[in-house]
C-alpha cells in the first residue's frame, strides 16, 4: 500500500468523511479496467478498523466493449420521460444515467448476495462513483487474488467446492459473476 492521506487528496470521499464512514485513506490496494480500489481507517460510524473504498472508472475508460454488461434496455431498468430519452438516444446526459444505474445495480446484488450467505464483502455505503465495502485483509495487506496463491492439494478440493456452493447461491438469487476468474476471487485466511 501507499502512503496515509486524509481528505483533502481524495474529493470522491468526501461524503464518506463527513458522515464518519471513514477516518482516513491508508493507501491504494489495486487498480483494474474498471475501478480502483483504497483501504481506508474506518470512521466512528462504522466501528470497524478498516474498510475498502472502490472508486468506479468512467465507462469509457473501462472497457472498449461493455454491451454484455449493459444489456437491459431503459424502460426494464425503471427509466422514464428525460431519463429514458436520454438513455434511448445515448447523449451524455443518458450515458451518465446508465452509469448510475449501473454502480447502484452493483452495490444491490452486493447487498443481495451478502445477505444470501455468499462470500462477498459486506456493502457498507456507496456515493457518486465510490462503494464502500468490508476490506479483506489486514494492516499487512489485501487478500491475495486466487491466480497469486499456492494451494496445498489437500485444501483445493474444499475450496474448488465452496466456489461451486457460492455459484449456486448466485444463480439462486438469479445473479451471474460477468467476470468470475482467478484474477477475482479473493483468498484470505484459508477461504
Amino acid at each position: 500500500m501507499h502512503r496515509s492521506q486524509g481528505r483533502d487528496h481524495f474529493p470522491q470521499f468526501e461524503e464518506f468523511f463527513d458522515r464518519g464512514l471513514i477516518d482516513e485513506v491508508l493507501g491504494l490496494v489495486k487498480t483494474g479496467k474498471e475501478a480502483s480500489v483504497y483501504c481506508c481507517r474506518g470512521g466512528p460510524a462504522l466501528g470497524i478498523d478498516l474498510v475498502a473504498a472502490k472508486v468506479y472508472r468512467d465507462r469509457q475508460y473501462r472497457f472498449k466493449n461493455d454491451a454484455v454488461y449493459q444489456e437491459a434496455r431503459g424502460r426494464e431498468m425503471g427509466l422514464r420521460g428525460r431519463p429514458l430519452r436520454a438513455f434511448e438516444k445515448k447523449t451524455q446526459f443518458g450515458r451518465e444515467v446508465q452509469e448510475g444505474i449501473w454502480r447502484h445495480r452493483e452495490y444491490e446484488t452486493l447487498e443481495l448476495l451478502h445477505a444470501a450467505g455468499a462470500d462477498v464483502p459486506r456493502p457498507l455505503a456507496a456515493a457518486n462513483d465510490v462503494v464502500l465495502m468490508e476490506y479483506v485483509g489486514d494492516e499487512d495487506g489485501a487478500a491475495s487474488q486466487l491466480n497469486r496463491v499456492r494451494i496445498d492439494e489437500d485444501a483445493a478440493g474444499p475450496l474448488f467446492q465452496r466456489l461451486i456452493d457460492n455459484v449456486e447461491l448466485w444463480l439462486a438469487c438469479n445473479r451471474v459473476h460477468g467476470d468470475l476468474s482467478p484474477h477475482n476471487i479473493l483468498y484470505w485466511q484459508e477461504r
